[in-house]
């Protein structure tokens, strides 16, 4: 019976963890970003901070994995403007498919 009781309760503690890791997630925290470029379906800055992006050359707007997504063909690229008070510390983050 202790045997059974005890591979019972790693079950259980497993099932818990599963539950509680499928429901993880990422936050961002608004009030520290500078720039936030969602590019669905434009290239409006939505941090709120009013650093919307501004495409030069050619790129096309296609179906993304959420809502709409920007294709780069090799000759377009998005300018951002200059932040007036840089750090030292970047991140950078995005989704890319080739």
């Amino acid at each position: 019976m202790k045997i059974f009781n005890r591979y019972l309760l790693y079950a259980s503690l497993f099932i818990v963890i599963l539950i509680w890791a499928g429901q993880s997630y990422a936050r961002i925290d608004m009030k520290t970003v500078e720039g936030l470029w969602l590019f669905d379906g434009n290239t409006k800055d939505s941090s709120g901070k009013g650093r919307d992006g501004k495409i030069e050359g050619k790129v096309n707007w296609v179906d993304g994995k959420f809502g709409k997504a920007i294709e780069f063909d090799g000759t377009g690229y998005v300018t951002i403007p200059d932040h007036e008070n840089p750090t030292k510390a970047v991140t950078l983050t995005a989704w890319a498919k080739s």
